[in-house]
């Protein structure tokens, strides 16, 4: 067993999750060994609290940092937010809504799941509500995350909020607009500060861009065989693919 590593930090899609958006009995049965061990398990996902229910219920983490950072719970305490305040969010919306390019936005907040267009949607989104905002939500927002068909537009509207971030998403359209210091390392940060312990007792695993930070920060990153390459690059290892239980394989072989 690797004794240094007292926090394991797990994406979710891409990562812990096949693309069947699920977790097989034998990656189960070593996150259960590693909780044996004391070692903790932390999420670390762009998605909601409320996305992230089903695993949470099944593998019962430590920890769950949701949204991609402006949110994390440690147990039952919400240890740190990080949310755009409710006036720099309503005028980021409102200047989304003038971009012909816009194809779709979602907004998460405090109060649910906004969506700007009605669809069909898998069962970890079911709690989605449709809402057109031509009334402004008036709300702290955790994130905004928009489909557009052009890169240029979100650098544009960046270029007008310098206190939001924008971070895409390997291999889509899509793009995660929220607070600048909201991010996957900035919240294990505040998780690694909470329980008194020190980077080098850390791992994360990820594949997206939005992991990059955190494998950096942590004491051991890896990165998924099939990683977006500037993910592989900052990495300290590079493990299966998900589909083939990669983060198991690599927790057995290097942790347990």
């Amino acid at each position: 067993m690797n004794k240094t590593t007292k926090i394991i930090f797990l994406d979710l899609d891409g990562t812990l999750l096949t693309s069947e958006k699920t977790i097989s009995k034998y990656t189960l049965s070593v996150l259960e060994e590693c909780k044996r061990k004391g070692i903790l398990l932390v999420f670390a996902t762009a998605r909601s609290e409320a996305s992230s229910k089903r695993f949470v219920k099944i593998v019962k983490p430590n920890g769950l940092i949701s949204n991609g950072g402006s949110l994390v719970r440690f147990g039952d305490e919400i240890i740190h937010k990080c949310t755009l305040d409710k006036i720099t969010s309503d005028a980021l919306i409102i200047e989304l809504l003038t971009r012909p390019e816009l194809r779709m936005l979602t907004v998460e907040t405090d109060t649910g799941y906004y969506i700007s267009h009605i669809g069909n949607y898998s069962s970890d989104y079911g709690h989605a509500v449709y809402y057109d905002f031509a009334t402004p939500l008036f709300q702290d927002t955790y994130k905004v995350t928009i489909d557009v068909a052009t890169h240029k537009v979100v650098q544009e509207i960046a270029n007008k909020f310098p206190n939001v971030s924008v971070t895409p998403f390997s291999g889509e359209t899509w793009y995660r607009l929220a607070h600048i210091e909201s991010s996957k390392k900035n919240a294990a940060q505040k998780v690694i500060d909470f329980l008194g312990l020190n980077v080098a007792q850390t791992t994360a695993f990820g594949d997206d861009y939005n992991d990059i930070e955190i494998l950096k920060l942590c004491g051991i990153g890896v990165a998924m065989g099939h990683a977006a390459d500037r993910v592989k690059a900052i990495s300290d290892y590079i493990c299966e693919i998900n589909d083939n239980d990669g983060v198991a394989k690599w927790l057995e072989k290097y942790v347990l």
